[in-house]
């Protein structure tokens, strides 16, 4: 059941686990890339917009507070569009007009994750205190999914953001990557909208794991899978290569390439250093044997 070296790529997880936050700044600029997450967007264009708008106060929480979606939506369209003007990179012009189509999305969501950090007054000792323990955090997390207030914030974007803060241990993410594993793994299931399912099969298998790689958490466990999927992905289908593969070879590929799960990251969000990690582990799987 457990692929052939997914273990030690759980074990390289665990050597880089994240830091948990010292203050609410940083938990509020955690939540800001949850929010700006969609569509085809990387993570470096996702921060390109956030780190745009941030010097113009527009994603600060008390200013958010006491202006309404419209009046928001008009000055960040009005940034977007002297931005737009001005940048030569057609490929950068394009990601800047596919987000302007979501602002109405985005306004609602950034809206109302300022009213729920003050509501429930997020803070680091809240967090400390609210996520303590697998039930605690089931409990905050549902609760923030089933909040109406906080639109398109659903359980992928929730466990991901406290990931990121280094809370949620217990809980995988049902991203596009859990989905495709688990269904490598257990058989097709055609109902991807059932988060819950792959959300209890990936615990499931995080079980097994865990029974031989010690003090692993099911965080670990999303971490190696969605390295696994990706890497997996950068093989052409029906190669030799693709027969090959293993967890096991990405796990010596980022041994010989000096690679951190950090770096990796960050190539995996960039699209031209995508590439050219998808052409440099080919050719690793190629010559391996």
């Amino acid at each position: 059941m457990i692929p052939k070296g997914f273990d030690k790529l759980v074990g390289m997880t665990m050597k880089e686990r994240p830091n948990k936050p010292k203050n609410v700044e940083e938990i509020w600029d955690r939540f800001l890339r949850i929010v700006f997450m969609g569509g085809k967007r990387s993570e470096p264009e996702t921060m390109f917009i956030i780190n745009m708008l941030k010097p113009q106060k527009l994603l600060d929480r008390d200013y958010l507070k006491k202006t309404d979606g419209e009046d928001w939506r008009d000055a960040v369209g009005k940034i977007l569009d002297d931005r737009t003007a001005r940048i030569k990179d057609e490929d950068t012009v394009t990601m800047l007009k596919d987000f302007q189509k979501e602002l109405f999305r985005v306004s609602a969501s950034i809206k109302g994750g300022a009213r729920f950090f003050e509501k429930n007054n997020i803070r680091p000792e809240f967090l400390e205190k609210a996520l303590q323990t697998k039930e605690t955090t089931k409990e905050f997390i549902d609760d923030l999914v089933s909040d109406e207030d906080v639109s398109n914030i659903k359980y992928t974007k929730v466990i991901i953001w406290l990931h990121s803060l280094g809370y949620a241990e217990d809980f995988c993410p049902p991203s596009y990557q859990t989905k495709k594993f688990v269904n490598e793994i257990y058989g097709y299931y055609q109902f991807y909208e059932d988060d819950k399912h792959f959300m209890e099969k990936s615990q499931e298998f995080a079980e097994e794991v865990k029974k031989k790689v010690k003090k692993s958490t099911v965080r670990d466990v999303a971490s190696a899978i969605f390295l696994y999927v990706n890497f997996k992905n950068m093989l052409p289908p029906r190669t030799p290569e693709k027969k090959k593969f293993s967890a096991d070879l990405i796990v010596k590929f980022l041994a010989a390439k000096k690679l951190t799960l950090k770096a990796i990251s960050e190539k995996l969000g960039d699209a031209e250093a995508r590439e050219k990690l998808a052409e440099s582990f080919y050719e690793f799987v190629h010559k391996s044997r």
